[in-house]
Parts: structure tokens; C-alpha cells; sequence
């Protein structure tokens, strides 16, 4: 059955239960094309789809805003188009998504500067496990955008194949959002800054037991990028065969910082600069049993530090390569 449901659109609470459903090809001329949820309201989506719908403004697929949740199982967001963000879902002022064995994919948030392919989270908060977010696009944050002290938690998830015109082609994390990722895969993700991962304004992100691979970042940071006093903890996790223009593994600038504990940097590549790290601005980064082993640049094919700095304590840094200078590390200030 086709279902073309808004819930919650007045100031009394409403709530939505949507079952074996598929609501499709919906349109808004401003926010919610699929499904609005407003004041407090709360939509259970099971077995269900939510799929080509668009809106003028935000969330195509889902909005929801004032309080309002969502909980997705054995759904799928797909193909929905935003013209500004929130391709797939949007979640504003204190709402929040749990979303588990759901797909979040082929979704566009169509304005450059608007961000959230997949997902957007202002002032908002989601959970997602055994999901995947792919194919997404955005402006800033392809698979999913947060702004606004957001936070988003991911556990046995997969970003992958997401692009930003600009920023955050997995995940961009903006305005002192956090994320956590647990077994996590942050993979084949592209942006011109941040392939897999971009923190910014004192934003943070925790990963462990977490893989981010094969990202690309047509400037800088083509795994992680990291700038104005963001920090990143990675324990136990991947960070390999990422692309950039400078740091392919890792780009942290503007007091930024990084600590690696168990974890690896390998095989990452880039043109210019820092082939596994490049530290630039005051940032630092502090590796505990950790390796930074096969990374490939024109100088500092391990490190590149340009007024950053690295602390290293029962690491390795091995058969790194430079075509010009530094195969392990490179000091340009």
C-alpha cells in the first residue's frame, strides 16, 4: 500500500505507527516530504520504505523537529531529494532517530553550502546499528551532517560511497557535535576536505574497533580532517589506503588534535604533503602502540609537520615513502 502520511503537524502530540508500508513520490513545498513529525510527536517505521519524495526545504524523506523521534527497523530511505538538507531524514531541536538494520541510500540534499545527503542533526541526536549509509549526497556531509551540538552514535554501521561537494564526504561534524563509532566502516567516501571524516568549531569523534579506508579528499585530509580545536580518539582502528592532496591519513590544523592508541596508518597516499599525517597550526598528535607504516608523499611520507606536533610512546613509524623529502617524517617549520 502507498501511504502519504504527515503526523504531529499541530501542538498536540501525535504518534504514527507504519508497518509493511511504503510512502513514495510524496512532495512539501517546505519541510517533510515522506513524513513531518512536530511537537513531541513519534513515528515507529518497521519492514517499511520511504522513497522518492522530495521537499522544497528540508528532510525529504522524514522531518522531525520540537522533541519529536523516530525509530526505524528493517526500513530503507531511499532516493529522496532535498533542495536545501536533510536528503533522507532531518532532525531538529532536540529530536531524535533510533535507526537499526536500516538503509539510509541514494538520498540528495541538492543546495552546495546545506549539508546531510543522508541524514542532517541539528540540536538532535541518533543512534544507528547494523545500518548502512551510502551513496548519499550533500554539500557538507554526504552520509550525514551534524551542526549544533548534535551527536550521533554508530555501532556495527557502514558509511560508504557518500560525496560532498564540500566538506565531511562520510561524516561532517560542525559547532561542538560529537560522534562515537563502534565497529564501525567509514569507506569510499569522497569530499574536496575530509574524504571519510571532517570535525571542525570543537567538534569530536571517538572511534574504536572502526575502519576508514579508501576515502578521498581532493585538497587535504583524505581519511580524517580535523580543524579548530576538534579532537579525534582512535583505539584499535584503521586507518588505510586513503587519498588526499595533503595528509592522506590524517589533516589537523588550527590547534587540533589527535590520540591513536592501538591503531594503525597505512597505505595512505597523496601528492603533496603527509602521507599519514599531516600536522599543521598548533595541532598535535600523540601515538601509543601505534604504526604509521606505507604511506606514500612528496615529503613527510609518514609525518608532515608545518608548526604541529607529534608524541609518539611504543609506536612505529616504517617503510613510509617520500619522492622528495622525509620518508618517515618531514619538518617544514
Amino acid at each position: 500500500m502507498r501511504l502519504s502520511m504527515v503526523v504531529g503537524i499541530f501542538s498536540a502530540p501525535s504518534s504514527a505507527r507504519i508497518i509493511n508500508t511504503t510512502v513514495a513520490s510524496n512532495s512539501a513545498t517546505n519541510r517533510g516530504g515522506g513524513l513531518a513529525l512536530y511537537y513531541s510527536s513519534s513515528a515507529i517505521l518497521e519492514h517499511s520504505t520511504v522513497s522518492s519524495n522530495s521537499a522544497a526545504i528540508y528532510g525529504a524523506g522524514l522531518f522531525l523537529s520540537d522533541s519529536s523521534n523516530a525509530a526505524l527497523g528493517h526500513s530503507m530511505v531511499a532516493s529522496n531529494n532535498a533542495s536545501n538538507s536533510g536528503g533522507g531524514l532531518a532532525l531538529y531541536f532536540s529530536s531524535s532517530a533510533n535507526l537499526a538494520n536500516t538503509t539510509v541510500v541514494s538520498n540528495r540534499a541538492l543546495l552546495n553550502s546545506a549539508g546531510g545527503g543522508g541524514l542532517i542533526l541539528a540540536y538532535s541526536s541518533a543512534n544507528l546499528e547494523n545500518t548502512t549509509v551510502a551513496w548519499n549526497s550533500g554539500g557538507n556531509g554526504g552520509g550525514i551532517s551534524l551542526i549544533f551540538y548534535s551527536s550521533v552514535t554508530l555501532k556495527s554501521t557502514t558509511v560508504a560511497s557518500n560525496s560532498a561537494m564540500v566538506s565531511g564526504g562520510g561524516l561532517f561534524l560542525g559547532d561542538s557535535s560529537s560522534a562515537d563509532l563502534g565497529s564501525a566502516t567509514i569507506v569510499l567516501n569522497s569530499a574536496h576536505y575530509g574524504g571519510g571524516l571532517y570535525c571542525q568549531q570543537t567538534s569530536s569523534a571517538n572511534l574504536e574497533s572502526t575502519t576508514v579506508a579508501r576515502n578521498n579528499a581532493f585538497y587535504h585530509g583524505g581519511g580524517l580532517y580535523l580543524s579548530f580545536s576538534s579532537v579525534v580518539d582512535l583505539k584499535t582502528s584503521a586507518v588505510s589506503s586513503n587519498q588526499a592532496g595533503d595528509g592522506g591519513g590524517l589533516y589537523l590544523q588550527l590547534s587540533s588534535g589527535a590520540n591513536l592508541t592501538n591503531t594503525s596508518v597505512t597505505l595512505n597516499e597523496v601528492y603533496n604533503d603527509g602521507g599519514g599525517f599531516y600536522l599543521n597550526s598548533k595541532s598535535q598528535a600523540s601515538l601509543q602502540s601505534t604504526s604509521v607504516a606505507h604511506n606514500l608523499a612528496d615529503n613527510g611520507g609518514g609525518v608532515f609537520a608545518a608548526g604541529g606536533a607529534l608524541a609518539s610512546t611504543f609506536s612505529m613509524i616504517l617503510s613510509n615513502s617520500a619522492r622528495f623529502a622525509g620518508g618517515g617524517a618531514g619538518d617544514c617549520i
